[in-house]
Formats: structure tokens, sequence, C-alpha cells
């Protein structure tokens, strides 16, 4: 069952990168000298430009948080956050159902987070620590410290001291404390054994690290570009001057790539992509630090892109791949690129049809892309679209965009209506976003979904040049009405605000074994069950204090 959900996944991930890298590769090629010579030249510079055109209009808006995200990927670094919540909710129903509602409502706009951590990729270290306040008083207090060979964690309210674990004897910990039991016996007789997924604790560093930096993506998506701009060479062009869309005149540029080369270009890029070893080794590390067994998942995960390689030749594309573009002022107005899939045993097809639009005019534009499959085996047709609508103001850029999933299966009757509306405010420090959940179809009949909104607004500073400040505010809106419980609607909140210093000249605490921290694989029994015995007696006077101080005074009834 497990092998099948990893060569489920394996799959889903080899075609998901082979379709976004078909879908953008037309977009990013080199530049062309003499774009005007050839239909071919013109094509590719004017995908380049209209991608660079869109690119730019946002980097005034992203460059410091895209400059924030590198820095925190690459650089040791200091931080402070405060973490608020507030929950509003308006409804007699609800409050008669859950009679403390009250009660966690008020709490919860009381209720403060503040943390403050230290991280540093040269050793690999990180430093973590966290109080947890409730109308001033602070009740909780946590600290993490991580470096390559150990993990330890410290609840002072607790226990005064670190419990600690060799990072890679967390499996050995499991089995002692009876995670890898055996289970009762089965039918047939046979006892059944589990083990635990995670073996070792993954170290933080290393797994912030597996990110790609947006360098580092760039990089990669030219790579692979590279691949299919020498691959578009070898298809069929025609350029016909004077072409009318949609009332205006356009150069429109035909390609037509036969299924020959279509299968040369997709045999390209499973080459490319199996020898890619920037994959590779952020797939792997990212899966060891999500706890998924590792061993031997690569070269499964190698076997399948070989046989998906082999079967390439294979693949019927009906009259290949067709391309038409209108374009003026060195800019892709519109495009459409159809093709069929034939499967030999069924001899039934999916066509799959993308179309993108984009315009300008004056300060606005507009732009737009849609994926359509249909599918005749299973009389089922799928479409993912996106609009965007914007306008560039004095002081920033203003967006809306729609983000949609849409299935018609009328032999199932699962048609499906499911996206995202966003409207967008940017200026070079700040964003405010607001957006609503679309749900609708067939498929969700019957069922009680609530409207969904909210927002997300962010503002981002540069203080200094090794020093940002970011507060941001999420808030969620649920809303519903039903016969039975009549109106009801709800809000809840989250303020975060942070403060980032980077800088080499970080320290962090002695964690030694036997004078502040207790190495919980190799602790004796009777230690074991002596510090249990004091977690408890610490967690009754905790709750005893908890109770006679807050009673009251915070919840103006008895807890």
């Amino acid at each position: 069952m497990k092998r099948k959900a990893f060569q489920n996944l394996k799959k889903a991930s080899v075609s998901a990168t082979v379709a976004v890298i078909a879908l953008s590769g037309f977009g990013a090629t080199a530049t062309y000298a003499s774009a005007e010579e050839d239909p071919m030249s013109l094509y590719l510079d004017a995908q380049k430009n209209t991608n660079e055109v869109q690119w730019e209009r946002y980097k005034p808006y992203t460059e410091t948080s895209y400059e924030l995200q590198d820095r925190l990927l690459e650089e040791a670094y200091e931080s402070n956050s405060t973490i608020q919540a507030g929950l509003d909710v308006n409804s007699d129903m609800i409050h008669q159902m859950v009679p403390k509602l009250s009660m966690y409502e008020k709490a919860l706009s009381k209720a403060k987070i503040e943390t403050s951590s230290k991280l540093d990729p040269s050793t690999n270290e990180m430093f973590a620590d966290m109080d947890l306040y409730l109308d001033r008083y602070r009740i909780g207090q946590g600290s993490f410290y991580q470096n390559e060979e150990k993990t330890s964690v410290k609840i002072t309210n607790l226990y005064n001291k670190y419990f600690t674990v060799d990072n890679d004897d967390f499996g050995n910990l499991m089995k002692m404390s009876g995670a890898n039991a055996e289970m009762p016996a089965t039918p047939d007789g046979q006892m059944v054994t589990t083990s635990p997924e995670m073996t070792k604790i993954p170290n933080v560093v290393e797994y912030n690290q597996s990110t790609f930096t947006m360098d580092e993506l760039k990089q990669i998506g030219q790579d692979y570009l590279a691949i299919l701009e020498e691959q578009v060479k070898e298809a069929d062009f025609s350029l016909e001057e004077n072409a009318s869309f949609e009332g205006e005149s356009y150069k429109k540029v035909s390609l037509q790539i036969d299924e020959e080369n279509a299968q040369e270009m997709i045999k390209s890029l499973l080459e490319e992509l199996k020898d890619d070893e920037r994959i590779w080794d952020t797939v792997m590390t990212q899966m060891e630090m999500q706890g998924v067994p590792t061993e031997g998942q690569e070269e499964m995960m190698m076997a399948d892109l070989n046989k998906a390689i082999e079967k390439v030749d294979k693949l019927q594309l009906q009259n290949g791949i067709n391309i038409e573009a209108y374009i003026k002022d060195n800019l892709v107005a519109h495009e459409e690129i159809t093709f069929s899939i034939l499967n030999p045993e069924t001899n039934q097809t999916v066509s799959i049809e993308m179309v993108g639009n984009y315009k300008e005019n004056g300060d606005d534009y507009q732009a737009s892309g849609d994926i359509s499959i249909s599918s005749e085996a299973a009389n089922t047709d799928v479409v993912l679209s996106y609009t965007e609508d914007g306008e560039e103001v004095s002081n920033g850029l203003n967006v809306d965009n729609t983000f949609r999933l849409k299935v018609d299966a009328p032999e199932t009757q699962s048609n499906l209506n499911v996206g995202l509306d966003l409207t967008s405010e940017y200026t070079e420090k700040s964003s405010n976003v607001a957006f609503d959940v679309i749900l609708k179809g067939e498929a969700l009949q019957g069922q009680m979904i609530p409207d969904i909104s909210g927002h997300v607004n962010t503002t981002l500073n540069k203080e200094s040049a090794d020093s940002y400040s970011q507060d941001m505010e999420f808030g969620l809106d649920l809303a519903m009405t039903t016969p039975q419980t009549g109106d009801m609607n709800g809000s809840l909140t989250f303020d975060v605000q942070q403060d980032v210093h980077f800088t080499d000249e970080l320290t962090f605490p002695e964690v030694t074994e036997g004078e502040n921290a207790v190495d919980m694989t190799n602790a004796s029994d009777e230690e074991m069950d002596e510090i249990g015995k004091k977690v408890q007696r610490n967690m009754k006077r905790y709750a005893d204090v908890f109770k006679s101080v807050f009673a009251n005074t915070l919840f103006d009834e008895q807890i």
C-alpha cells in the first residue's frame, strides 16, 4: 500500500514537473537580435518580452520580500516576534451549543505569544524561546535547541531541565517508549509489528536550506528552457502579416511541432530531470526532513523515470503540437496551444488546449490563461483558469485576480466550480490582499458549506542593511444561514510582528547532560519515573495557581 502511494506520488510529481516546464517553456527563451527576420525569432523574442514586462511590473513591490526570503535561507540571523489572535462568533445558537465560547473568545483576545530565535547555517544550529502570556501574566515558557548531533526541548513550567536526544537515535527512543511494540495477533495467528516512519530527527536548518532561493529557481528554469529552445527550432514556423483578432491587426505566428519532435522534446526534458542533482537532492532532503522513509526511494523514482522515457516513443500525439500567437509591439496578445493524446488501446483521445491573453491600455493591463482538458473515455471536461486585471496608481499597483477549477462531468453529476477571488493593493512596503473562496457545483450539493472570505495584510520595512521589520495580519471570516440555526458568522484574526537582524555574532545555550539536560535515551527507568512524578506534581501545582489567579479576574466565571 505504501509503495503504491509512493508510486502515485512519483508519477504525479514527474507529470507536474513536465507540465509546468512545457506550459512555461515557450515564454522565457533567449533574446534574438534579428527578431524581425523570421517568425521563430519574432515569436521567441515576443514571448520573452511579455514575461519580462509582467515580472518587472511586480518587481518594485516584491524585491524586498524576495531579498529577505533568500537571506533567511542562506545567512545567520536572530529574530523576535509577537503573535496575537482574536475570535468573534456572532450566533446565539453556537453560544448555546458551546457555553464556554465567550470565555474562549475573551481568553484568546488577552493571549500573546512572544518568541525569539537564532539560526546559523554555518553550524546547523538553531535556538528558539517562546513565552505565552495571558492578561499580562506569563503562563508558559518553552525552549528548543538543536545542532547537528542533538535536539533539546525544555518546558520550564513542567521541568527545569532540557530533555535531549541524539538526532540519529530517535528511532531507538521510539522503540524504547513502546512505539514499535508488537500488535495483537491477526486472525491467522501472526504477530504484527510496526516501525516508526521517522527514525531520526531532521535538522531544522538543513530543512530550511533545502528550499530553493529565487535565483536558484530562475537558473533551473533557464536550464530547462534552453532544452525547449533547441527543440522548438525544429518546428515548422509561418508568419501572417495583418492578421485580425478581436477587431485589431496583429502579426500571427503559427508553428507546428510534429509528433516525432514533440516526443523528442518530452524525452529531453525527462532526461534532464533524471540527471538534475539539484532537484533530487532537494526532494530527498525534504522527504527525510518530513519523516518519510527514503531508503531506496531515489532508485525507485529513477526506475519510474526510465520507464517513462522508454514509453515516450509510444506516445501518440495526433497532429503534433499546434501553436498560434498574435503579436503586436513585441508582446504576445493572444496564444493558443492545442494537442491531442491518443490511447491506442481504447482509440480514445484526451484533448488539451491552452489559451493565454495579455493586453495593455495605458496604466491598465489585463491577462488571462486557461488550460482545458477533455477526456473522451471519462466524458469529462476540466478547465483551470485565471484572470488578472491590474492598474498602476500613483503609489503602487492594484490587481484583481480570479482562479478557477471547473469540472464538467454530466454522467456522474459531479460538476464542480471552485476557486479564489483576490483583490490586492501593492506598494513598495506593503500589500493588502482580500480574498473570497468559491465553492460551487453539484458535487457539493447538500453539504453545509459556509461563505469563506478573509484578508492578508503585510508591511515590510528594511530598517538598515541587515535589519528588517515585518507586520502581518491574517483574517478569516465565515458566514452561513440555515433554517435550523439562522444567521451565523464569525471571524478569526492573527497579528504577527517580527524583527529580523542578520549577524554572525550569535551565542547559543550550553546544553550539558547531567547538569541542565536529561538524555532521554540513556536515562534509567528509575530516573525517568522520578522525572515523571515531578512533572505531574508541577502540572497540578501549575493548574491550581492558574485557576486561583484567572478563574474570576479573567473569565468572570469558574473554570
